[in-house]
């Protein structure tokens, strides 16, 4: 044992002198501060103690004991000049802790020397041992058997999944291997790195939370009811003449460009449809709504949407086509067209609204009403007529 090491020792039996006195008054002495002081005086001693000695200790089971004994003592001490009962178990187990946290680590040196410890705060201390690091053999067991628990139940969460994706692919006559060969599963995601090509499948759905690194290919897929909820893909999908489509799913998101041109079940372009390209959805006949919230990021083609009445602000950077929307009635007011817009076929539309932005060209089938409400019109657009065919 080193020097200071015996120095400590010896500093730690006069402060168990020191609170056996002050235990033994407290019963008879009126002056509770003179208690709560030497009470005081005996937990700075510790704190030093601890303090002047934690460098010198590897593992001695000399001072573990010394420091049980003292650390007891100290905390009956402080049970008694407040009137606080500490159960012994308690107290023992505390301690306990404690003793793990100095044999192992030196972070209670660190926490003594950044927030000095008043007496009456140490029984606090102690019960925040645990929480403040998790050194001991004990925590180290039951965060291993955590962690193996969680991954245990990650695997079973991702052989569920598997199972599922097994028993859908069985449905339009994939294999197994198949299944094992394209998907990459996570409790998160069921990922394909490239491109998934189900065109002119029986498939009916798609699974939940997939992401398509590359192309997402379905067309001619007429059995194809639901796409996946959260449904990413980071190229192009193509979903021509999904008959039986009825919806795209909210919040998809497209990297590419999206087609769902021949969708004629098809009702809605959803909130939160996110696509970087173009968005096709030309004789997509069940059309009547457009989400305000549909983002795209190139041309936008609506073209022989005959359900189609009414359309939102949108903010298209490239051309619109609304080609023969036989029944759109009017433009929005804050709709803003990047490209050209191409109203021809629309005979319903007979005004322009006052606030209303398109930087190419308005093509539009003459009518007396629409022609009146032009020449009317403060915008500086370009219009340009394009006589019917009929």
């Amino acid at each position: 044992m080193s020097e200071k090491l015996k120095h400590s020792s010896v500093e730690i039996n006069e402060t168990k002198s020191i609170a056996k006195r002050d235990t033994s008054f407290a019963t008879d002495s009126r002056d509770q501060r003179a208690i709560m002081a030497n009470c005081e005086k005996s937990f700075t001693n510790v704190l030093k103690i601890l303090n002047d000695a934690l460098h010198n200790i590897e593992s001695n089971t000399v001072f573990e004991a010394s420091m049980r004994s003292l650390c007891i003592q100290l905390l009956s001490d402080y049970a008694v000049g407040t009137e606080r009962p500490v159960e012994q178990s308690t107290t023992q187990e505390l301690v306990g802790e404690i003793i793990d946290w100095l044999m192992n680590d030196r972070y209670l040196l660190l926490f003594v020397e950044e927030n000095p410890v008043k007496p009456e705060e140490f029984v606090s201390l102690l019960g925040r041992v645990g929480m403040i690091v998790e050194v001991s053999e004990k925590a180290e067991e039951q965060k291993q058997k955590a962690e193996e628990e969680k991954r245990i139940e990650a695997l079973k969460v991702i052989e569920t999944r598997r199972l599922a994706l097994i028993a859908w692919a069985s449905e339009f006559g994939m294999s197994r291997d198949w299944v094992d060969a394209t998907f990459d599963i996570s409790q998160e995601k069921v990922i394909v790195h490239g491109t998934l090509d189900l065109s002119g499948s029986r498939v009916t759905y798609l699974p939940d939370h997939l992401y398509v690194a590359k192309d997402l290919l379905l067309n001619n897929c007429t059995s194809l009811e639901r796409l996946s909820i959260g449904l990413q893909v980071g190229g192009n999908a193509q979903l021509r003449n999904c008959t039986s489509l009825k919806e795209l799913t909210y919040g998809m998101s497209v990297r590419g460009s999206l087609d769902v041109s021949y969708c004629s079940s098809l009702t809605e372009l959803p909130p939160g449809l996110r696509v970087n390209g173009t968005i096709t959805a030309d004789h997509c006949e069940s059309l009547t709504t457009i989400s305000p919230s549909t983002a795209v990021g190139g041309r936008m083609s609506l073209a022989f949407c005959t359900s189609l009445t009414t359309l939102p602000a949108l903010h298209v950077t490239n051309d619109l086509n609304l080609t023969d929307c036989t029944s759109l009635k009017l433009l929005p007011t804050g709709l803003s067209v990047y490209g050209d817009l191409y109203i021809t076929g629309c005979p319903l539309i007979d005004s322009i609204p006052d606030i209303f932005f398109v930087k190419g060209t308005v093509h539009y089938t003459p009518t007396r009403k629409l022609i009146r409400a032009i020449k009317k019109s403060k915008n500086r657009i370009n219009f340009q007529p394009i006589p019917s065919l009929i």
